[in-house]
């Protein structure tokens, strides 16, 4: 078994493999990645596409096809290569060759889609694989008569197409990934109607998956290089793309709108050279024609960016252009780009986005070795080059939690402001520090310092030496525990919504109040075996609106009492009576005096009241002045004298 932080990556495997940087399991035996979560105050990156924009943890990932060019004593160009804003880094094992013609990010994971063959294996396995951090990892079986060329995320699932016509099962150039069973799956009978169906280009928009490439057939619908999936049903686009050797190369949305860029002439019957927009009803061209082949499309910085192979012009010439669309014309961005070499087969065939920052990969060397980055002026080289023709660009998270920023707290997966009157030192907090001045849960609490020596919040009014009165306690909260539930009574008026955590602040579960219904059933498994509860009250079924908390201790199985002065029991525990002393003040005798050498003593709304180290004869004196007239006590004992070490806790009832 696998200690905890710890987890076994293959069932079989002997070594168990440390958690990623800052993320841990709730108990030992991890059989799996996924049972590592992020700690408390960073938050994950999966499915949450700005969790990355918090940290400096993203890369642009580059895919890239090994070639009779590429240095057999560089590391780079041997598939996908990661650029950080300084300098390439490898993304697999050295001496290892892939292919990856396409990218996707799949519940945080990078995912290639191509050919990948790992050190000391002698077959490649053709198809999607998932970076574990550490290699590539085959996902699902073998796509068979082809390679992956697009990747998409739809409804939460990963789409891949292609020109295969088989993934473990009969998927014709598209196929889902059903996690939950671990195969790959086809999709509505697939596509067909040509001899080699061929998806090069995925994109999600109004709510559907558009398929774009070269075949006459979706399924049973009749579809001309392009149509659209909505998770049940094939639907046609119009009459399709007409014409042009390669179909339909690319996809990408902007404003509002589908953007298909290809080797065609019109599009539902609209002329349309090389690229056009679907608006969701109806067809149009983009501009005057400015290409010939579309091989690429991107968006940067909001402006739709496109690369391919320009019209001819009156000599009949035509060049490797990149161009932004400024919503009346295609204006070209430096270039041209060329390879001079292998000139017939120069192309930019990915547009990528990085830190704000357009870059275009491809086969040239002119203005830069494979990939060129654009600085607003011109393109510029980044780092030495690649060594491999580029085919596939994307933007990563290599992290798999990073910390929310200061001032805010992580909880629930989210990065949540600090409410007013608080703050945190640092970023990647779990919690938040008050203010001076101030306490309670949500530090909403004024401290009233003792004969007002500063004045620091508008409730201290009573300064001139005199110290202000103690607070009127709040309803108190009943808890009751029967059977397998715990019934819980809040006393916090007009709450719909409530959030319960441990005596250290660990969030349980979320509860809910009927209208005009004062008490809940929350099941006991919930509740973790706790006894002492925080109780958070909200005025909306969201737990947003925060109204006020309460502290509830469950008795088992005892009946509720209408006199109890706090929790559920009548009268506070045998142990650790409170007595007055004739200066106002209160000593407590703990239980199990001789090993307790701190306590800190709260009134029932829970707010700290004192901190008193326990004498040679077992008792803890809290002065007057702290204790502001209260009769009733929640005690936490500690085996320290710094009150660190937590030991257990009592109520304590104060007798003359």
């Amino acid at each position: 078994m696998c200690a905890r932080d710890t987890y076994k990556p293959l069932a079989g495997a002997e070594a168990c493999t440390p958690c990623p940087s800052n993320t841990g399991t709730d108990a030992p035996g991890a059989i799996d990645s996924g049972q590592c979560r992020c700690r408390g105050g960073y938050i994950s990156t999966d499915d949450n596409d700005d969790a990355c924009t918090l940290g400096a943890a993203s890369r642009l990932i580059v895919g890239n096809l090994p070639s009779a060019t590429t240095d057999d004593t560089s590391p780079l160009g041997r598939g996908a290569d990661a650029w950080d804003g300084q300098a390439w880094v490898p993304v697999g094992e050295a001496a290892s060759t892939y292919e990856s013609h396409v990218f996707a990010v799949y519940k945080g994971a990078l995912h290639g889609g191509g050919v990948y063959r790992r050190v000391g294996e002698l077959v490649p396995h053709r198809g999607v694989a998932r970076w574990s951090g550490q290699v590539w990892d085959a996902v699902g079986a073998e796509f068979e008569d082809g390679l992956v060329r697009a990747l998409a995320v739809f409804d939460g699932d990963l789409y891949a197409g292609g020109e295969f016509l088989y993934a473990g099962t009969p998927a014709a150039a598209l196929a889902r990934w059903d996690a939950a069973a671990g195969v790959w799956a086809g999709v509505g009978g697939g596509l067909g109607g040509v001899t080699v169906p061929t998806v090069a280009a995925l994109a999600v928009y109004a709510g559907e998956l558009y398929v774009g490439g070269i075949f006459e057939r979706a399924g049973t619908v009749k579809a001309h290089n392009i149509a659209r999936w909505n998770g049940t049903a094939w639907r046609s686009v119009t009459s399709g793309v007409f014409d042009g050797f390669n179909g339909i190369t690319s996809l990408a949305v902007w404003n509002g709108v589908l953007y298909v860029g290809g080797d065609f002439p019109e599009a539902g019957g609209v002329s349309a050279p090389a690229i056009a927009q679907w608006n969701g009803t109806a067809w149009a061209g983009v501009g005057a024609p400015t290409f010939a082949v579309v091989l690429a499309l991107g968006v940067v910085n909001g402006t739709l960016v496109a690369a391919g192979l320009s019209a001819p012009d009156d000599d009949l010439k035509q060049a490797i252009i990149v161009a932004r669309w400024t919503g009346t014309v295609w204006a070209p961005l430096g270039g041209p780009f060329a390879d001079p070499l292998f000139g017939s087969s120069a192309a930019v065939r990915t547009l990528g986005v990085y830190n704000g920052t357009l870059f275009a990969g491809g086969e040239f060397t002119v203005p830069a070795d494979r990939i060129a980055q654009w600085t607003g002026i011109a393109w510029a080289a980044v780092g030495g080059g690649l060594p491999a023709p580029v085919l596939a660009t994307t933007t990563w998270c290599t992290a798999p939690c990073v910390p929310c920023p200061r001032n805010t707290y992580g909880r629930q997966g989210l990065c949540k402001p600090c409410p007013p009157h608080s703050h945190t030192d640092s970023e990647g907090a779990a919690s938040c520090t008050c203010d001076h001045g101030w306490t309670g849960p949500h530090c909403n609490e004024p401290v009233c310092e003792e004969h007002c020596a500063v004045c620091r919040t508008p409730e201290c009014r009573a300064c001139g030496g005199a110290t202000p009165p103690p607070p009127v306690p709040p309803p108190r909260a009943r808890c009751q525990r029967v059977g397998d539930t715990a019934v819980i009574t809040p006393a916090i008026a007009g709450a719909v919504c409530l959030d319960l955590y441990s005596r250290q602040y660990n969030f349980l579960t979320s509860a809910g109040l009927a209208a005009g219904v004062a008490t809940t059933v929350v099941p006991d498994a919930e509740l973790h075996e706790m006894r002492t509860l925080i109780i958070e009250g909200y005025a909306d079924a969201g737990c947003t609106v925060y109204l006020a908390s309460r502290l509830c201790y469950l008795e088992a199985d005892s009946p509720p009492s209408p006199t109890a002065g706090y929790g559920t029991t009548a009268a506070p525990p045998a142990s650790g009576p409170c007595r007055r002393l004739a200066d106002g003040g209160v000593v407590v005798r703990p239980p199990a005096a001789a090993a307790t050498r701190c306590v800190i003593l709260y009134d029932p709304a829970y707010r700290r009241l004192a901190t008193v180290r326990v004498d040679a004869g077992g008792m803890a004196v809290a002065p007057a002045s702290s204790v502001q007239g209260q009769r009733m006590f929640v005690v936490e004992v500690y085996r320290d004298a710094g009150c660190t070490d937590y030991d257990s806790d009592f109520e304590c009832a104060v007798v003359a």
